[in-house]
């Protein structure tokens, strides 16, 4: 019983990105919410840095919400409130901008490396970075650089026929993804479903 372990109006709080607040059990004398970091923490020394500027997803019973920012605020961070329905469909957001990351560098190391490039780490997370910094600097959008933007049909052509199999597959889903960002940036229709059959 939780209502054995805290005083009256604690606030008892949880760290899933995932779940919501009602994995607490419910007591009378507190209150529940849950707080997520929004930062990749692979080691205890980097989340004692990462964790101070990180952005945090607050969700739970009101009365907890604003002590909850007001801590977050007091270690240099941010926080965004998100109802508890929509807690699976931020941590899937999450996952796409982080985990999905390292295995797109994986894919492109592992390229590089059968290709005898030395060191190929230091050209894969040099070229990420430069791109995510466009992202910040100028937005997502604006950021898309390469031959799909610049409408170079014979250089994504080529692309898709040095890759392998399971890679290509990989290529056409998320080139499917950059034609919607082609298409806003003004890649003309006629262009657009080339490419859109290209990858399908």
């Amino acid at each position: 019983q939780l209502s054995n372990k805290f005083k009256n109006g604690a606030i008892v709080v949880h760290t899933s990105g995932c779940f919501e607040h009602t994995i607490i059990p419910p007591s009378d004398n507190i209150v529940r919410a849950s707080l997520h970091p929004a930062v990749s923490c692979p080691t205890v020394p980097e989340a004692e840095i990462a964790l101070a500027n990180a952005h945090y997803a607050l969700e739970g019973e009101q009365p907890a919400l604003a002590p909850l920012a007001n801590l977050v605020s007091s270690i240099g961070g941010s926080s965004f409130v998100l109802k508890d329905i929509d807690k699976p469909l931020y941590h899937a957001a999450t996952v796409f901008c982080s985990n999905f990351i390292i295995a797109l560098l994986s894919t492109a190391e592992q390229i590089l490396k059968e290709l005898k490039v030395k060191e190929p780490q230091r050209v894969t997370v040099k070229l990420a970075k430069t791109a995510i910094e466009q992202a910040e600097k100028i937005g997502v959008k604006d950021a898309l650089t390469g031959p799909l933007i610049r409408r170079d049909l014979n250089t994504l052509n080529k692309h898709l026929n040095s890759l392998n199999c399971n890679d290509s597959e990989l290529y056409k889903k998320l080139s499917l993804y950059l034609v919607k960002i082609a298409r806003s940036r003004g890649v003309d229709d006629d262009t657009v479903n080339v490419m859109e059959q290209l990858f399908r």
